[in-house]
């Protein structure tokens, strides 16, 4: 199985989104040359897709998805009788890297500590073997916004396009992990992903540990444990980590007080506010302060 690492470089224009169904009395064939720098993602959901390489072929079946990169050569062609598919194309992406499985796998596990912020970059499978119904779900709703959308349309449909990348890439690492025969693991993994998830999405409030394993449906010994393992930091410390660098992007971007910012993460002991800051960035609030300033 192919993956493929895509970095973003802003913000990605989707050029086409469709729905199709049709009865075909013939076989339709279409040439890629691959000389456009556009990426295609294309959902079949009645009839098959055959794509014929110069070294290989591939067949995308109901359920499936294909992830086309720009620089592939190939003839695509549709059997004749029903055929129902959802496309989209889009562009903008500053790099593509061809990787395997194990690298997906890496890539996964040195990003876990960053889960806090927009993702920039994403790994595709070249197919998605069992399209998971929320992507399918994206993808109709792109295909309406493209079609009837006004007002907001654009950024909508960035939205949607980083939300299925989103679930692309999670459906990328699961199959990694079975194709290198670690499938086991990636139920400790996805379990972090998640609480990293709920830590993001919550990070103004108060988080503890119990909040997090409720919301995952697993107890609060085996989530501390398993999260360890997959990041190297206990869950305790990566909360307040994550927290304390809003808090300081707070102070340096926004001019306010340590106590506010403390407040916008649901910090509002500003005696274990201080403690917290100087424990995880190495000086005080004041003198960091002091260090923007260059003083």
């Amino acid at each position: 199985m192919r993956y493929y690492k895509i970095e973003m470089e802003g913000i990605p224009r989707v050029l086409l989104s469709a729905f199709t169904k049709v009865w075909r009395d013939t076989k339709d064939i279409f040439i890629f040359e691959g000389n456009k720098p556009e990426i295609e993602v294309t959902f079949m959901q009645e009839g098959d897709m055959h794509m014929y390489f110069a070294d290989r072929e591939k067949i995308i079946r109901p359920g499936e998805m294909n992830v086309r990169m720009p620089w592939e050569k190939f003839k695509r062609i549709y059997d004749k009788g029903p055929l129902r598919s959802s496309t989209m194309i889009f562009t903008g992406y500053q790099t593509i890297q061809e990787i395997d499985a194990e690298e997906v796998i890496q890539i996964y596990q040195k990003g876990l500590p960053s889960k806090s912020t927009v993702p920039t970059v994403f790994t595709l499978p070249e197919i998605v073997l069992q399209t998971p119904m929320k992507a399918e779900g994206i993808m109709r709703k792109m295909s309406t916004l493209f079609i009837f959308g006004n007002g907001g349309k654009d950024l909508r449909m960035f939205s949607c396009l980083f939300q299925l990348l989103a679930e692309l890439t999670e459906t990328a690492i699961m199959q990694a992990f079975q194709e290198s025969n670690t499938g086991g693991m990636y139920s400790n993994a996805l379990y972090s992903r998640r609480a990293t998830e709920y830590i993001a999405q919550h990070l103004k409030e108060k988080i503890t540990v119990s909040d997090i394993a409720a919301f995952i449906g697993i107890s609060n010994e085996y989530l501390c444990r398993l999260f360890k393992n997959e990041t190297g930091q206990t869950l305790i410390s990566y909360i307040n980590r994550v927290k304390i660098e809003t808090v300081k992007e707070l102070i340096s971007t926004h001019y306010i007080s340590l106590r506010e910012a403390g407040m916008q993460v649901g910090i509002e002991n500003e005696v274990h506010l201080n403690r917290l800051f100087k424990k995880y960035v190495g000086m005080t609030s004041t003198e960091y302060r002091q260090m923007l300033l260059g003083l």
